[in-house]
């Protein structure tokens, strides 16, 4: 059975005067990206364009995924039940 194809698509943008790199995300059906966003290499606003697409969420760091929300199912699996052993262990208020 294929697996349904996500509804956005993880792009990595780029400056177009220093090169400096960010991860966005666009829906899959939209045309490339261009944002003008701040650059820290030269503290100014620039033009970012879309140069690549990410290939998976394991190329990602923790950081970008925490941003963006984007988890793996397992780990949120883990943590809902890590969150119900401590709903166990508390005891009630009476």
């Amino acid at each position: 059975m294929a697996s349904k194809a996500s509804k956005y698509q993880i792009v990595r943008l780029a400056s177009v005067i220093s090169g400096t790199t960010r991860i966005w995300l666009r829906e899959r059906a939209a045309p490339s990206v261009q944002q003008v966003l701040f650059d820290p290499a030269i503290g100014q606003d620039v033009l970012f364009e879309e140069v690549d697409k990410v290939k998976g969420k394991s190329a990602l760091k923790t950081q970008t995924k925490e941003r963006f929300g984007i988890t793996d199912y397992y780990h949120k699996q883990k943590e809902a039940e890590l969150k119900a052993k401590e709903v166990k262990k508390k005891p009630g208020k009476k």
